[in-house]
């Protein structure tokens, strides 16, 4: 995570910092559910974890091991597949990390009072294709109580560019 503000002076400041290693938090009992599988795992577990290529996995694990029948997917294809075919384990892993994106997103927005909007910026949530459900992401991102009215109209950007980086630092060297 990173917060990009106005410097005052020339335009814009990036200021870097390790906001994906805090402590997933879970906003029901299933979710709290899945956390101890994994606390199990790893000890601690971070939202980046469970936002990256192997944390998907390792919900799925979770989600299985729940279910009686311990098993991870042979790779995401294969779970992407299965989700398309209504597997239940498959289909629950992409709604949990869904909506644990919308949840870090709106967090994000609360702790940084970033108002003008917050930018998904990630080849592993464009990797997950159809099987990112962006109600769900919405919904988790306003889902913050009496605070929800705060986050109604900030804007929530999933950037569909695999190389905005380099993007970017062509402006910096162009």
């Amino acid at each position: 995570m990173s917060i990009l503000y106005p410097d005052g002076f020339v335009g814009w400041t990036a200021a870097a910092a390790e906001g994906g290693h805090v402590d997933l938090a879970a906003g029901n009992d299933r979710e709290a559910e899945v956390i101890r599988v994994l606390r199990g795992l790893h000890g601690h577990v971070s939202v980046e974890h469970v936002l990256s290529g192997q944390g998907v996995f390792d919900v799925a694990f979770a989600l299985s091991s729940l279910a009686g029948a311990p098993g991870r997917p042979a790779n995401l294809a294969a779970l992407l597949e299965a989700a398309a075919r209504g597997d239940p384990v498959a289909r629950e892993t992409f709604d949990l990390v869904s909506g644990w994106l919308g949840a870090a997103c709106g967090n994000l927005v609360l702790t940084a009072g970033a108002r003008s909007g917050v930018y998904i910026i990630s080849a592993t949530v464009l990797s997950w294709g159809d099987g990112l459900d962006r109600a769900v992401v919405r919904h988790r991102f306003e889902a913050k109580g009496r605070m929800a009215a705060y986050l109604h109209d900030v804007p929530l950007y999933l950037v569909n560019e695999h190389n905005c980086g380099l993007l970017g630092l062509t402006t910096l060297f162009g």
